[in-house]
């Protein structure tokens, strides 16, 4: 009878044992696990502080374009008529364009109603007292010259 208190203490011990290893398994994996997790929301903080960040940069590149345009009271599609006469760019009245081309009066007449239909969605048309003028050195009409 003795033998089998004895065997059962044992086992018990055993069992006592096996739990206290399992248990301190189980601990380092929720501290391994909790590690991770501060890891993971610290890196989520700090991507969107990056992201906060580039966001800021934008709008504030967006916002100083905007003033430097109110600046210089230039719009996209009513630029000043000095601006366009300046030396430096390439912009060149619609009209005097086509008379040098080898067109007949409808294909100048069609050319200029394409161009009208384009401006209001169109940046690179510019009309000023109610001429269209293009600006060659920034941009190809290649498509509404057809």
């Amino acid at each position: 009878m003795k033998e089998i208190t004895e065997s059962k203490k044992i086992t018990v011990a055993m069992v006592i044992e096996l739990y206290q290893k399992e248990n301190k398994l189980l601990k380092e994996k929720i501290e391994h696990l909790e590690k991770r997790i501060e890891k993971l929301v610290d890196d989520k903080e700090r991507m969107l502080i990056e992201e906060r960040d580039k966001i800021e940069a934008i709008y504030l590149e967006v916002i100083n374009t905007k003033l430097l345009l109110e600046k210089s009271n230039t719009v996209i599609h009513d630029v000043p008529v000095a601006e366009i006469e300046h030396k430096e760019q390439k912009v060149v009245e619609l009209k005097k364009y086509l008379k040098t081309l080898d067109l007949t009066s409808k294909e100048k007449k069609s050319i200029k109603k394409r161009f009208l239909k384009a401006y209001d969605n169109d940046v690179r048309i510019i009309k000023q007292n109610g001429k269209l003028f293009l600006d060659f050195s920034k941009y190809d009409y290649s498509d509404l010259l057809k």
